[in-house]
């Protein structure tokens, strides 16, 4: 859950303003499966899964934001 403003720095206007912008999405672990051990395969597909979300957040937003012009 995100707060955005955008603020033009010359005049101090703001153009766009969300509150509590939520995205959230899941993924499923394996425990058992490759060759790496479960601590590293968790933290591996952690990772992965994080930078999904910011990737697939951040189109989101920039979508939200153009249809409110």
């Amino acid at each position: 859950i995100v707060n955005v403003r955008l603020i033009d720095l010359k005049s101090n206007e703001i153009i766009f303003e969300g509150d509590e912008i939520t995205f959230s999405d899941s993924y499923h672990f394996d425990m058992y499966g490759g060759d790496a051990t479960a601590e590293e395969d968790f933290f591996s597909q952690e990772t992965e899964t994080l930078l999904k979300i910011t990737r697939e957040f951040a189109a989101s937003l920039v979508t939200t934001i153009l249809e409110n012009f």
